[in-house]
């Protein structure tokens, strides 16, 4: 049986088995959670920076979003081959790592990252964003661009959806499972943890979903669309279809409405 520690900063997944003797779970600060048997969830360690980075590599690769910002007619190599999106990905996941944020399944095969409410970030994690701002300079001018339009359009999307209410919300910033690693419920475990932390702390949660299809599992997990916004719809260089993206809002356990008539 997993239970979930509770604590204001940082969100433990932890066996029944590591308590002592005759101590129990529910009078230790711990909550139950229903996650699949065979998977062990866990907070990220620096370790698995290496095997997370190469997760979300490969879970991105045919991303619809990710692919709209940086297939760019003046990209000088294809996102699969940018060292840039490496050290980008190294950086982030390890201010992530030292602010205890990152949950994860078999060392970095499948990885879950969040946001807990009003939580600000912390000092590494400050210099790392200040670090990938820099870095990310490197990126061509269309990349610039279109990276630009998706945080503004996203932007605006959140604050009409959510409003101020988005400070008091759990924040589910990033999931991936290895594509050799899906259907085996890493996943639905990762969002069970995440699900159980916002239950204990007695608030909703959210999300932004860049891929459609991905919209049918999150609802799954308790999630509702409450808005969407198209990308490159006026962009003359996108030849491709407009990139639909998802706002997803989970409510609070115990509430009395459901996700989207607590939205603004």
């Amino acid at each position: 049986m997993h239970y979930l520690r509770l604590d204001d900063t940082h969100l433990e997944v932890e066996d029944a088995g590591d308590l002592p003797l005759g101590v129990k779970p529910e009078g230790h600060g711990l909550v139950p959670i229903d996650l699949h048997s065979s998977v062990h969830v866990r907070p990220m360690r620096y370790a698995d920076i290496p095997k997370v980075v190469a997760t979300n590599r490969k879970a991105f690769v045919h991303d619809p979003l990710l692919g709209y910002m940086l297939d760019t007619p003046d990209a000088p190599h294809s996102r699969g081959s940018g060292w840039v999106d490496n050290v980008v990905y190294a950086l982030q996941y390890f201010g992530h790592a030292h602010a205890r944020k990152v949950l994860v399944v078999d060392v970095g095969d499948a990885f879950l990252y969040f946001g807990l409410p009003g939580n600000k970030p912390t000092t590494l994690e400050t210099l790392m964003l200040r670090t990938i701002s820099f870095i990310r300079k490197s990126r061509t001018a269309e990349q610039r661009k279109r990276i630009a339009e998706v945080m503004s359009k996203q932007d605006a999307a959140i604050k009409s959806a959510l409003g101020d209410k988005i400070q008091r919300m759990f924040a589910v910033e990033g999931l991936a499972t290895h594509p050799n690693k899906q259907g085996r419920g890493y996943g639905s475990a990762l969002m069970a943890a995440a699900n159980a932390k916002a239950d204990a702390l007695g608030v909703a949660s959210w999300l932004s979903s860049s891929n459609i299809a991905n919209t049918a599992f999150y609802e799954s997990c308790g999630f509702a669309v409450v808005k969407e916004f198209a990308i490159g719809e006026d962009n003359p260089t996108w030849t491709e279809p407009p990139v639909i993206v998802r706002i997803m809002a989970r409510e609070r356990m115990g509430g009395t409405h459901d996700a989207k008539s607590e939205m603004v």
